[in-house]
């Protein structure tokens, strides 16, 4: 399977990623705001993705879809916009006799500082501050565990430590992770993001 598009996020101010989660998110633009989604690339098979900020709630800042029936309504008074390297790419089509098959049913659109708190209850861990190019154990300048209940953060805890004597663990080939450990457990580890389908 293609290498989905990953969700974003940024922890008070800061670009982050996400390690793992402890229950799967279930937001869909369907359930929430009546926009049925359909893929607009093998690297997109929910047909949406997310700008997350977390401060001092989980809160979908910016919202990326291809709707199915080409509605786009207003979102928290936000009107869908068209994203600027899509736009090259149509600008470039217009310009040929014969749109590409692949571009027929139109781009995706975007939604720009909607401002959506998401009631979302469990635990994720991020990395902070990424680095491309590194050992996996030097990824992050800090690695964190939040605690969510109904969307608001009601527990932070930094287990950078412990997230870099996991992967030297790994790097000596153990075959115990911290995952393991009931109290680290998580249900679900992220590799194609981890929002529900619609």
């Amino acid at each position: 399977m293609t290498m989905q598009m990953l969700d974003s996020f940024i922890y008070k101010r800061e670009p982050a990623e996400a390690i793992a989660i402890s229950r799967r998110f279930s937001f869909t633009p369907l359930n929430t705001f009546g926009i049925e989604t359909a893929p607009w690339a093998t690297s997109n098979y929910r047909g949406f993705r997310c700008d997350y900020d977390i401060d001092e709630s989980l809160v979908i800042k910016n919202l990326y879809l291809f709707s199915k029936n080409h509605s786009y309504p207003l979102i928290n008074g936000n009107k869908a916009e068209e994203i600027p390297e899509y736009t090259s790419i149509l600008s470039e089509i217009n310009k040929k006799a014969r749109v590409p098959k692949r571009y027929l049913d139109g781009f995706p659109m975007q939604y720009m500082g909607i401002n959506y708190e998401y009631e979302y209850s469990g635990k994720i861990v991020l990395g902070v501050n990424p680095k491309r190019g590194v050992p996996a154990g030097e990824r992050y300048l800090k690695v964190v565990k939040l605690c969510f209940v109904d969307g608001i953060l009601t527990e932070s805890s930094e287990i950078t430590d412990l997230w870099r004597s996991v992967n030297e663990q790994k790097e000596k080939k153990s075959t115990r992770y911290w995952w393991e450990e009931k109290e680290n457990s998580y249900a679900y580890l992220i590799n194609l993001g981890f929002m529900g389908r619609g």
